[in-house]
C-alpha cells in the first residue's frame, strides 16, 4: 500500500496541518473551499528504493509533532476532522468526516469509509510503554521468534547476528520468581497458632520448599494458590505449622489428584524429557521437539549461537535492538496474509551505534525486497546517517510556529539534497540546529 495524504483539524500540537507522504503526489486541503487538491509529480522517480517499496521520513525537533502523526496513522479517529487518502490494490482511495469535500484531480478517487491499512509498529518508547505494539523486542518474544523462524531461512543479509543453534535450559528467574511466591497466604497466616511471633519473620525470607524443578514450583504454587484455596479453613495438613515447612506428601498427593498430570496438560515427566538434548542446529529442530517447547515455553530460557560461535546472549543492547528489530519485520511480514503493508517506526535509531545507523536503511530494504511485498516504511528520525538515504522529496520536514503547533517547512525547493549529504550539512540544515554543532557547556566555556 501507499500512504499519499493525510490532513488533521486538531490533534494534540497539530492543527489544521496536511502532511504529503509520498513523492508521487502534492497534495492540498483547503478548510475554507472544502476543496483537496491532487497532483501528479512529474519528478517522481519509480522504484527508487526497489520494486514495491517506498519510504518517508518525518523529521523535526522534539515536539514537533513527528509521534503524534504515527499516532494518528495507527487511529485517524482521534482527530475530530481528518482526511486519509492512500493507494491500495491499484486504487486510489480517501476517507474522512468532513461532509461534503470536493476533490479536484485528474485522477480518480473512491472513498471508503473506513481506512483500511494492514501496520506494523515499533516506537522508541516500547521500554516504558510496552503495550499493543507489533515490534517488541522483549527477550521472550525474540526467543519465541527464533524458535519459529529456525525452521525457515532468515532472509537477513546482514553484518549482524544471525542464529543457527539453539541452547535450552530451565528458566532459573522464572523459577526463583515461583518459588518466592510459595508461601502461605492470608488465610494461612490468620489460621496460624496464636502468639507465633517467629511466623511472619520466618516467611520474609523463602520458605522452606526445595525443588530444581520449575514444573514442580509452578504446579504446587498453583495449588497453593487456586486448587486448595477452598479448603484452607480448617485443614493444615497441607502446610505443617510446627515445623514452617510445608507438607511435600499431602501437596504431591493432591497434585497426583488433581489432574494437572494429565496428558493434555503440562506433565513433569513429558517437560523433563525436553532436557533429554539442550542443543539443537537448525536443520534437526524437528517438530515434536518445536511442539514441546512451544507448550512449556514459560519454564523455558534460551540462547542462540550463529556460525561465527558468538552467542545471542553476547550481544550488546544496541546490537540486540536492531536484530530485535529486524527478526520482528521479517517474521511478521513473511506470515501476514495482506498483499502490502505500511511498516511505522518511531526513531528506530535508538541506541544504534553511528555505524549501524549507515547501515540501517540498506539492511532494512535488502530484506523488505526479498520479502517481496509491497511496503511504504514510514519512519520518524533524528539520525543523519538515515536521512542521508532518503531523498528530500521523501522527507516531511516539521518545525513548531509561534504558539507552539506543529507546522510543515515550506520551501523545500530551498533546502540542500539530503541523499548523500554530509551529516554536518544535514544536522544544521535538516535538523534545525542554527546555532552551530558544538557542545553548549564547551561553546560557553571557550566564550568565557
Amino acid at each position: 500500500m501507499e500512504l499519499v495524504y493525510l490532513w488533521v483539524e486538531e490533534y494534540k500540537n497539530i492543527k489544521n496541518q496536511g502532511f504529503n507522504f509520498s513523492p508521487r503526489f502534492r497534495c492540498e486541503y483547503d478548510p475554507d473551499t472544502n476543496e483537496l487538491t491532487i497532483e501528479e509529480n512529474d519528478d517522481y522517480i519509480e522504484n527508487f528504493f526497489g520494486e514495491n517499496i517506498n519510504v518517508t521520513a518525518i523529521v523535526g525537533k522534539n515536539g514537533s509533532g513527528k509521534s503524534s502523526v504515527l499516532d494518528i496513522l495507527r487511529d485517524c479517529e482521534k482527530s475530530n476532522k481528518y482526511i486519509f487518502c492512500y493507494i491500495s490494490n491499484g486504487e486510489n482511495i480517501y476517507s474522512t468526516n468532513i461532509s461534503s469535500l470536493y476533490i479536484k484531480s485528474s485522477l480518480d478517487f473512491i472513498e471508503k469509509i473506513e481506512v483500511e491499512l494492514e501496520l506494523m509498529v515499533f516506537s522508541s518508547d516500547y521500554l516504558t510503554k510496552n503495550k499493543n505494539l507489533n515490534i517488541d523486542l522483549s527477550e521472550e518474544n525474540i526467543s519465541s521468534i527464533l524458535i519459529e523462524d529456525l525452521k525457515n531461512d532468515f532472509l537477513l543479509e546482514s553484518f549482524m547476528f544471525v542464529p543457527y543453534k539453539i541452547y535450552i535450559k530451565q528458566n532459573q528467574s522464572y523459577m526463583d520468581d515461583l518459588l518466592d511466591s510459595i508461601k502461605p497466604n492470608p488465610v494461612v497466616r490468620n489460621n496460624s497458632p496464636a502468639g507465633n511471633n517467629d511466623f511472619d519473620s520466618i516467611h520474609n525470607e523463602r520458605d522452606n520448599f526445595e525443588t530444581n524443578n520449575i514444573l514442580e514450583a509452578f504446579f504446587f504454587a498453583d495449588m497453593i494458590e487456586h486448587e486448595l484455596s477452598d479448603d484452607l479453613g480448617d485443614d493444615y495438613q497441607f502446610f505443617n505449622v510446627n515445623t514452617l515447612q510445608y507438607n511435600i506428601d499431602y501437596l504431591e498427593q493432591c497434585y497426583n489428584s488433581s489432574g494437572l498430570n494429565d496428558a493434555n496438560n503440562f506433565n513433569i515427566e513429558e517437560f523433563n524429557s525436553i532436557f533429554d538434548k539442550t542443543e539443537f542446529i537448525k536443520n534437526d529442530f524437528n517438530i515434536g521437539s518445536h511442539n514441546l517447547i512451544d507448550k512449556y515455553h514459560d519454564f523455558l530460557s534460551f540462547d542462540f549461537e550463529d556460525t561465527k560461535g558468538r552467542k545471542y546472549s553476547d550481544l550488546s543492547y544496541g546490537e540486540k535492538v536492531m536484530f530485535g528489530q529486524l527478526i520482528n519485520i521479517h517474521y511478521f511480514l513473511k506470515d501476514i496474509s495482506s498483499p502490502d503493508f505500511l511498516l511505522l517506526l518511531d526513531e528506530p535509531e535508538i541506541s544504534l551505534h553511528p555505524q549501524w545507523q549507515k547501515y540501517y536503511m540498506k539492511e532494512i530494504l535488502s530484506m523488505l525486497d526479498k520479502i517481496g511485498k509491497k511496503v511504504q516504511l514510514l519512519c520518524t528520525t533524528h539520525s543523519p546517517f538515515l536521512l542521508s538515504d532518503i531523498p528530500k522529496q521523501n522527507i516531511i520536514f516539521l518545525d513548531t510556529d509561534e504558539a507552539g503547533k506543529c507546522k510543515v517547512v515550506d520551501g523545500l525547493k530551498e533546502k540542500k539534497q539530503t541523499f548523500g549529504a554530509n551529516i554536518h550539512t544535514l544536522l544544521s540544515d535538516s535538523f534545525f540546529m542554527e546555532d552551530g554543532l558544538m557542545g553548549e557547556f564547551a561553546k560557553g566555556k571557550i566564550e568565557e
